[in-house]
């Protein structure tokens, strides 16, 4: 693997769009990839040295994507666009437009590891 954790890590939750809150180790000797595309979206949990947020969104092979972004603290985007309108998805002050993303294959998050 490339990334390196300490020594009696034994456990690696991966935390794919974790959005506003990301999962929090839960027991000792546990780390966190929080995986959250939506660079400024306010992520809760920065300051866990165990949490290890990482801003890519994540898919079958590593790319760049554009992602629909929504709602005024970007609480939500998706690489699909809404199947019913909302003023959450319509709305000029919550739809905050395209942002293009860098996408890292599942694969190769497994990959870096160790």
């Amino acid at each position: 693997g490339i990334l390196d954790f300490p020594a009696e890590t034994d456990r690696i939750i991966i935390n794919i769009g974790p959005n506003l809150n990301p999962a929090l180790p839960h027991r000792p000797n546990t780390e966190v990839l929080a995986l959250e595309p939506m660079v400024g979206c306010r992520i809760t949990g920065l300051r866990n040295p165990h949490v290890h947020i990482i801003h890519a969104a994540v898919g079958a092979n590593s790319s760049l994507a554009q992602m629909n972004w929504y709602h005024v603290n970007a609480e939500s985007s998706s690489f699909s666009h809404p199947t019913v309108r909302a003023n959450w998805n319509n709305n000029p002050k919550t739809n905050r437009g395209k942002k293009i993303v860098p996408v890292i294959g599942m694969s190769d998050i497994f990959k870096a590891i160790p």
